[in-house]
């Protein structure tokens, strides 16, 4: 696979009509190690935004989805964390604001489920998404460069 965004057309946090079609077309599949599951990864497009140096990612990985907002003129960030629960729904695990440069790191559970850690770095102008956590006896565990060099 190669490491170009293969994004035909952005999509927007506001056009909730064709939002399946529109992840299909546009998200970038990676491999995880150790689980026979494949991760997600799409840049959404915030039609409200004023600065371009804003963007935001949406990451799938197995049962947890996160929102990643980035300032590239501050390297400020936001990260999201949701968790898609078995038979109950989907529950906010996290949403903190943080420096790239300094790293952000999340523990994550949820009781008898879920437990490990996400984060998001930057590493040599590249922007690192790493994980860390096992739901019930599956492990997750990676990285994958959301952005840069």
């Amino acid at each position: 696979m190669s490491n170009s965004r293969p994004f035909d057309e952005t999509p927007t946090l506001d056009d909730p009509n064709n939002v399946l079609e529109t992840f299909l077309r546009t998200a970038e599949e990676f491999e995880m190690d150790g689980v026979d599951e494949k991760g997600y990864i799409m840049q959404l497009k915030d039609n409200n935004a004023k600065d371009a140096s804003n963007k935001t990612f949406k990451i799938s990985i197995g049962p947890i989805e996160i929102i990643l907002e980035i300032n590239f003129s501050t390297w400020s960030a936001s990260l999201k964390i949701l968790f898609k629960v078995p038979l109950d729904g989907v529950v906010t695990l996290a949403n903190v604001v943080g420096n790239l440069k300094e790293g952000i790191e999340v523990k994550i559970g949820y009781p008898k489920i879920l437990g490990g850690t996400i984060g998001v770095k930057l590493v040599d102008k590249a922007v690192i998404i790493y994980w860390n956590f096992h739901v019930f006896t599956k492990t997750f565990k990676g990285e994958k460069k959301i952005f840069g060099n």
